[in-house]
């Protein structure tokens, strides 16, 4: 058996940029964020979608190595498969949240 038919010549794939990117691929600051709003698969289970470290950043304005920095300090959560890390919003929310001061005069 030939190995040949196995190859996929580089071709046969399309590069679709992703809403809001631009044509090389990074994200285009005047396009809006792109959604990241999927319906859950099983109306029992929701899964929550997971945000790169770019995307991230960019949702709490900083830099995307400060977001990994941070998540590798353990101030904010996040997930590690292999070298890549990934962010609830909903965790990014809560740190958020968990550092705003109040500007409350009482």
């Amino acid at each position: 058996m030939s190995n040949a038919h196995l190859h996929l010549g580089a071709s046969t794939l399309s590069k679709k940029p992703l809403s809001g990117a631009a044509p090389n691929g990074r994200l285009d600051p005047k396009q809006p964020f792109p959604s990241r709003e999927t319906p859950p698969t099983n109306p029992g289970q929701v899964f929550e979608p997971l945000f790169d470290s770019v995307e991230a950043a960019r949702l709490v304005r900083i830099h995307p190595k400060t977001v990994i920095r941070m998540a590798r300090r353990g101030e904010i959560n996040g997930v590690r498969f292999g070298k890549l890390w990934r962010f609830r919003l909903s965790d990014l929310q809560q740190y958020v949240d968990s550092h705003s001061r109040s500007t409350d005069a009482a």
